[in-house]
């Protein structure tokens, strides 16, 4: 059963974060991710909204695959990099991890 991986967070350092959009996507494949959307907040029932938040949504064949991407199990040290970019590119990251079974 598909899972999904929601994050939204507030870019901090615009050539950072297109560095990481560039290679978010190659290691989400990695875990068998398949990237559904991302793009600025328009619209929330939480909480202000600012022109740097973003959110983007990606689907993984199975919950444990969306962890495993989540938890870099055997991940690569591109891999790492990417995650290092997320974390030096924005702050105020959220992260869900949904399981697509009802």
């Amino acid at each position: 059963m598909a899972a999904y991986v929601f994050m939204d967070f507030i870019v901090t350092d615009s050539d950072l974060h297109a560095e990481y959009r560039e290679r978010a996507v190659r290691v989400q494949e990695a875990y068998g991710g398949k990237l559904m959307g991302r793009g600025d907040v328009v619209e929330s029932t939480d909480g202000e909204l600012t022109s740097r938040r973003r959110i983007m949504a990606v689907e993984f064949p199975t919950l444990d695959q969306a962890k495993a991407w989540l938890e870099l199990r055997d991940g690569t040290p591109d891999q790492r990099e990417v995650r290092e970019l997320r974390v030096r590119m924005g702050h105020d990251i959220r992260i869900h991890v949904v399981n697509g079974d009802n």
